[in-house]
């Protein structure tokens, strides 16, 4: 547990001398706003590491925003659930240090035990939370809480979901630009989440390739000027040069996601614009169907990719939802909406879907299209009887047995945290 006591005198910045043996103190050197804060190494969609410095203005205000947005007190306690090699780590900490309230950091031998995380978070009376997307709704929606307020999620598309009774924000923000640029509270069950609107001292824009602003509603690039836009990537001048532009004389960062204006004014996630596949000659984007594909109905996340499947290239549509899909009627839902090259050959509903370490799709990890089940041994005792179906009831599915490699099946490493949680809930014991 951190307390502002405990990290201002660790990190003070003070000059000494030594004179005789002596150590005297000279003077306490006060950072600038334009002094560099921290490097944070990111991949971004390269997979090539890139330095972002982050200057003090940076985080002081974003910090000044979530207090405010938040209400944080000195009452508040912070359950800091990301690993220090995720930027996010830094809303769970220095937040809640500038407003005096305390930072409780999970052992990293039980953040992928959600069972054991609430547990945590209700033996230290937590009342704020971030988390990456897809834990975070499983955390809202498995668990009750007596002392919790408010969970905010980022990193990933928020998919819709019954509403919580305590606040859930959909936060929006690169690396680049300090941790959140936009945020959005959910107000209905099951309602299509935007990102939202601009914090305190950040401007949005959403450009064409020419840098200039396209009409609302229409598709663009998601720019982000203010006080969140950091200094430039270390060491890489023609990175910097590219991505950190200047714009009407206005700094800004070219974030490369693509984006709209909603009706409601609210800013709405599409995708990568890099993310394009070339298909039988055909350049297709990625995000716009993955678009079309969370507006059918009980979906709750989608991913499409190109795999070969019998020597052929396909595209290929996972997906998980709140029921079976019948595949046909999906299919006729995006011919609607997309041009016949763009609509997906092959499905695959999951349990869920593979995620990184950052909680963001791992689309390395999809399963492949075809998979061999191989013989089907049924259960016989009681508890394989019991556990059966445990697995069926989470998986929407029967034709597997006890032998079953559930990985086939669709079973992910997030499915394998929440089938434990059902596990212990339906037959008390617990998995290791």
């Amino acid at each position: 547990v951190l307390n502002r006591e405990d990290v201002e005198a660790r990190v003070a910045p003070i000059s000494y001398k030594q004179e005789d043996g002596d150590v005297a103190l000279l003077q306490e050197n006060k950072a600038l706003p334009s002094n560099a804060f921290v490097v944070l190494y990111t991949s971004g969609s390269t997979g090539r590491p890139k330095g972002c410095v982050l200057e003090h203005h940076n985080i002081v205000s974003f910090c000044h925003w979530f207090d405010r947005e938040h209400q944080v007190t000195s009452n508040d306690r912070m359950a800091a659930y990301a690993n220090f090699g995720f930027d996010a780590h830094m809303s769970d900490i220095y937040p809640f240090l500038v407003a005096g309230a305390s930072v409780h950091i999970l052992a990293s031998d039980i953040r992928m035990d959600l069972t054991s995380v609430h547990r945590y978070m209700e033996d230290q009376a937590i009342t704020f939370a971030f988390f990456t997307t897809q834990i975070g709704v499983q955390m809202a929606t498995l668990f009750e809480y007596r002392h919790l307020r408010t969970i905010m999620v980022g990193g990933e598309k928020l998919l819709p979901f019954k509403k919580p009774a305590f606040k859930f924000y959909n936060a929006y923000g690169p690396t680049e630009c300090t941790l959140c640029c936009t945020a959005y509270q959910i107000r209905h069950d099951n309602e299509d989440a935007p990102i939202g609107h601009a914090i305190a001292n950040v401007r949005i824009y959403v450009m064409d390739e020419s840098l200039h602003i396209v009409p609302k509603g229409m598709a663009g690039e998601l720019c982000i000027a203010g006080e969140g836009v950091g200094r430039e990537y270390l060491h890489n001048p023609e990175m910097t040069a590219a991505k950190f532009v200047e714009v009407d004389g206005e700094r800004m960062y070219r974030t490369g996601d693509l984006v709209r204006w909603n009706e409601d004014g609210e800013l709405v996630f599409l995708g990568r614009i890099d993310n394009q596949v070339k298909l039988r000659g055909l350049r297709i984007e990625i995000g716009e169907i993955e678009s079309v594909l969370s507006r059918f109905k009980s979906i709750k996340m989608s991913a499409v990719v190109v795999k070969e499947v019998h020597g052929v290239q396909m595209l290929c549509a996972y997906y998980t939802a709140e029921r079976n899909i019948d595949t046909n009627e999906l299919q006729a839902f995006l011919q609607k909406s997309l041009t016949d090259f763009m609509v997906p050959e092959i499905y695959m509903q999951l349990e869920e879907m593979p995620l990184t370490p950052n909680g963001k799709v791992n689309r390395k990890a999809l399963p492949e299209p075809v998979v061999e089940k191989g013989e089907i041994v049924a259960p016989e005792t009681e508890t394989e009887k019991k556990l059966f179906d445990v697995v069926a009831e989470q998986l929407k599915a029967t034709d597997f047995g006890v032998t079953t490699n559930l990985i086939s099946m669709g079973l992910t490493s997030i499915g394998a945290i929440k089938l434990s949680v059902n596990i212990q809930k339906q037959l008390g014991c617990s998995l290791k």
